[in-house]
């Protein structure tokens, strides 16, 4: 029998415990390099337009008409509001990411622009959620929450600058197994008191614009079984978080490239003092 779960961690926190504990524990604590790229500008463009998005969907539901300019206007502010935030914190994006940084906050009221004009979604789907955060699975918050004619569907929204189609079968299959799906569809089935059908990506590329719409129907056996194994996890994560140093893995690169926490594990031995030089620290909210 799986331990009794007191403590659900978010799907990010999760992965990043299960691929190095130390790297879990230095995001934590609040440790970002003083470097920014092209990740983090990433993000902060997903985040940005996740949030314009969303504002258009609570309008739909509200039963208002679209306002394409005040969505892309949420958008553009939550972009200039993250990059603000890194100025104010130090960190510097370097001259070869430069030009990215000053196009995140036109991509941003752009791309919303364009999905409200090419909605990938039927019409005729019922809005149950919007950016529902569920306390008692980890503070995760589900995109959008749809009544279809099969049931419960749970949507996210995924950004991407630009996408070569070969590759979206990788990215298929990694959604397809994703922690995210396994979590918000248990996550949201439990807040709801209903099974959810599907899980859904929709991958917005911004340039040249176009959307997938990924379906990925949920087997009921898998989701019992992600949440058996997760139950040991969370268990060892409530024990760690109150335990030990965390142990760091034994592989120190990802799909993207190095971790970002090399230099703090191999030059700085996990040092404060000497951290400094390479890293930040900043004040995070917390969340499991």
């Amino acid at each position: 029998m799986p331990p009794p779960v007191t403590t659900r961690f978010s799907p990010s926190s999760t992965e990043s415990w299960l691929a190095c504990p130390v790297k879990h524990a230095l995001h934590k604590a609040g440790w970002p390099s003083r470097r920014a790229g092209k990740r983090e500008l990433a993000a902060i463009l997903g985040t940005a337009l996740a949030a314009g998005v969303g504002a258009w969907k609570a309008s739909e539901a509200a039963g208002l008409p679209p306002d394409p300019d005040l969505c892309a206007s949420i958008a553009e502010g939550t972009a200039t509001t993250m990059l603000a935030a890194l100025e104010q914190h130090g960190i510097e994006v370097g001259d070869y990411d430069a030009a990215q940084r000053e196009r995140v906050v036109h991509r941003a009221g752009a791309g919303v622009r364009n999905i409200i004009a090419h909605d990938p979604l039927p019409p005729q789907w019922k809005i149950l959620d919007v950016e529902r955060i569920i306390p008692a699975w980890g503070n995760c918050r589900i995109d959008l929450a749809l009544e279809t004619p099969l049931g419960i569907v749970i949507v996210d929204w995924k950004t991407k600058l630009t996408s070569d189609p070969k590759w979206l079968p990788k990215d298929v299959e990694r959604w397809r197994l994703s922690e995210q799906r396994h979590h918000y569809s248990c996550a949201y089935a439990d807040f709801l008191g209903r099974p959810v059908y599907a899980f859904y990506i929709v991958l917005v590329v911004l340039e040249p614009f176009r959307t997938h719409v990924l379906p990925f129907v949920n087997d009921p056996a898998d989701l019992r079984r992600w949440e058996r194994e997760r139950a040991r996890t969370w268990a060892a994560m409530e024990a760690d978080r109150d335990g030990a140093p965390p142990w760091p893995a034994a592989v120190h690169e990802t799909v993207y490239g190095p971790c970002e926490y090399v230099s703090a594990c191999f030059e700085s031995q996990r040092d404060p003092a000497l951290m400094d030089r390479a890293y930040v620290q900043v004040t995070r909210k917390e969340t499991p």
